[in-house]
């Protein structure tokens, strides 16, 4: 069941990153990455550093 989730999670993905491509053209890339920025920040602020 996990394996059939991964996948579900990769189709619908891609499936929403089409559509928003074809509505939004490359505006859709810029708004993924500024997602993927935001999201990779919030995982560095999240971490405890190491002493």
């Amino acid at each position: 069941m996990p394996n059939v989730l991964l996948w579900a999670a990769l189709v619908a993905g891609s499936a929403a990153g089409a559509r928003a491509y074809l509505q939004l053209n490359l505006m859709a890339v810029w708004i993924a990455a500024a997602f993927a920025l935001l999201l990779a920040l919030y995982a560095a602020a999240a971490v405890e550093p190491k002493h």
